[in-house]
This record gives C-alpha cells, sequence and structure tokens, in this order.
C-alpha cells in the first residue's frame, strides 16, 4: 500500500498562505467597520421632547441632545419630530465625510446650523485599550429604561385615523394618508393599521412605499407586509425596500 508523507516545506508555505489570508480578511473587516465611522451631535433648542431619526438610527429623550455614532459617509436623511404633536419639525439631510463629527443645533423654527466639524479617530469599543484601574469600581445598573413610544401617541394617531376614514372614496382617503405622513413620524406598526384602511390593495400597495421613508422602527416594516390579501403585492413591497437599502 503506497503511503503518502507529508512536505514540511509545503506545510510552512501553506500555513504562511493562510495567515496571510486572514491577516487580509482582518484587514477587510476593519475597512469595512471604518466605512461606518462618522458622528452626528445635536442639540434641539426647542421646548418639549423629540424624536430624532437619522439614517436608519432612532433616539428618543427629554434633554433634546442626541448623539449618532457610527454613521457611514455621505449624504444621510434627517427627520426631527415633535414628540407630543408627533409632527414633522426638520425633514432634510446632512452630509458627513469620512470619520467626521458633525455638531449642529437646531432652533425653534427648525433651522439647523453647523456647530463644530472635527475629525475623530475611530476605535472599536471591544479593542479599545483600557487601564486595569478603571474597572475596580465598575457598577452596572441592570434595571430597563422605560420603553420609548414609537410613533405618535395613541390619541394623535386616533385622529389621523379618523381623518383617513373620513373619505369615502379610495383615491381621496390615500391622498389624506399621504399628506398626514409628511408631517408625522410613524410606527410601521401605526402604518400597518392605516394599511388596512384600504379595500384597494394597489391603493395599500401605494401607501406602504409611500409610508416607508417616514417610518420610525424600519426594521419591524414587515409587519405592513402582513396587511396584503395578494402575496405578490407583499413580495413587490420587500423588493421596493431591497433597493432603498
Amino acid at each position: 500500500m503506497a503511503r503518502f508523507l507529508k512536505d514540511p516545506t509545503k506545510t510552512t508555505i501553506m500555513n504562511l498562505h493562510f495567515t496571510r489570508i486572514s491577516f487580509l480578511a482582518a484587514l477587510g473587516l476593519l475597512a469595512n467597520q471604518a466605512a461606518h465611522a462618522s458622528e452626528f451631535f445635536l442639540k434641539i433648542n426647542r421646548n418639549g421632547q423629540h424624536t430624532a431619526l437619522v439614517g436608519d438610527q432612532y433616539q428618543t429623550n427629554t434633554s433634546n441632545v442626541y448623539k449618532f455614532f457610527d454613521l457611514p459617509a455621505g449624504t444621510i436623511t434627517v427627520k426631527i419630530s415633535d414628540g407630543s404633536t408627533g409632527n414633522l419639525v426638520f425633514d432634510g439631510t446632512i452630509n458627513l465625510q469620512q470619520n467626521e463629527r458633525l455638531v449642529a443645533e437646531m432652533n425653534a423654527s427648525g433651522g439647523m446650523s453647523t456647530i463644530a466639524s472635527m475629525t475623530v479617530t475611530y476605535t472599536n469599543w471591544y479593542t479599545e485599550n483600557r487601564s486595569s484601574s478603571s474597572n475596580n469600581n465598575t457598577s452596572f445598573n441592570n434595571t430597563p429604561p422605560a420603553p420609548a413610544t414609537l410613533g405618535v401617541s395613541p390619541e394623535k394617531f386616533n385622529e389621523i385615523v379618523s381623518a383617513v376614514k373620513a373619505q369615502n372614496v379610495e383615491s381621496y382617503k390615500i391622498d389624506k394618508a399621504k399628506s398626514i405622513v409628511k408631517k408625522n413620524m410613524l410606527s410601521s406598526k401605526q402604518v400597518a393599521e392605516l394599511c388596512n384602511l384600504f379595500k384597494v390593495e394597489s391603493y395599500k400597495f401605494e401607501f406602504a412605499k409611500f409610508a416607508y421613508d417616514y417610518t420610525v422602527d424600519k426594521d419591524s416594516y414587515y409587519l405592513v407586509g402582513k396587511t396584503f390579501k395578494v402575496a405578490s403585492y407583499s413580495k413587490e413591497l420587500d423588493q421596493y425596500i431591497d433597493g432603498k437599502q
């Protein structure tokens, strides 16, 4: 029976080859992560609570100071809505450079102005060097935060539903729904409920596509797809969303 012996020279070359591949793959991973290393800090000089949607990141708080990290360079959509009324107070875009932190303020009238722009050094949170003493007295608060209300308040949404229902013609109904959505940030669940007000699937599909850009929790938009009775519309909606990402 023939026996095959390993060539130590070839084994060493192969090990070096795979080591090089692993190293290049690691560099590629870091480059991919660094592509989402820009930041956007925003202060809203306006009374009340607000919701900020920057790209696909969503924040709401009572301090009106927002910090968004790991953003891609390029043109990013920014939508700010009033927490009490749900009305949009800012709907525009910002342009971020690679590894740039853009600091901005929004006034009471919805005007946005740049305060500062600086270069930031990107460091993964899991590779950041920390002194051993910094962890000696570390404590963790395991109390979960209060759940944020997605979209407009229940009271405001009831008003929206009533306004859309008041239109007894499908074409008027979709015009009214689009007009309202332009001025309000809704949740996927709220969009789905509005879709159920349409009896004609084609109108429902048209509204579902339109409302996607004005939805705060796009990762839950599958709820909207479930409202279709005709499966082809649900599939087309998925394709439409995939094309926007």
